[in-house]
């Protein structure tokens, strides 16, 4: 009698285990969706669950170095997004006299000033426009500004009072 209720409880065990089971693939395999990943000039497509961008992306095994970025063009995960990674590449940078080099994704002098904490009005860029890897960009400190003043005669028109 023991026996068969040991053998029973097993049996409810196992088939409560292979219940879950059959629940959680379904689950996954719902939430299924097809992306597209765009990395160094080439399309891979990948059938994932996940919903983080950067998961995604390490997942079609693209390596993601730590200043890269990804940029989805949808505000969520779903069917038919396309995850685009932007490579961050290296500009030389010089600030007080002292040059390192950083890597960024920015494209403008600006932009990667205010990146690295340079924000205007107290900081601006030596020249503007775009920048590409190796780029040298000069950022320096604003220490006066110039106040343009204009000399002219301001008519005044007269009144006259009546008493």
């Amino acid at each position: 009698m023991r026996i068969q209720k040991t053998h029973k409880r097993y049996i409810s065990s196992v088939v409560a285990g292979l219940m879950v089971t059959a629940i959680t693939l379904t689950g996954f395999s719902y939430n299924d969706k097809t992306v597209t990943v765009m990395a160094d000039g080439a399309a891979h497509t990948v059938k994932t669950h996940l919903n983080s961008n950067e998961g995604i992306v390490r997942n079609a095994g693209i390596k993601l170095n730590p200043k890269d970025k990804v940029i989805s063009d949808s505000n969520s995960v779903q069917e038919g997004t396309t995850l685009t990674v932007v490579r961050a590449f290296p500009v030389s940078v010089t600030v007080n006299g002292k040059t390192r080099t950083v890597y960024t994704t920015q494209t403008t002098a600006e932009d990667l000033a205010e990146e690295l904490g340079f924000k205007a009005p107290n900081y601006t860029t030596a020249a503007s426009g775009a920048i590409q890897a190796g780029s040298t960009v000069n950022i320096v400190r604003v220490t006066s500004r110039a106040v343009n003043t204009v000399d002219q005669e301001i008519p005044v028109p007269s009144y006259s009072s009546k008493r």
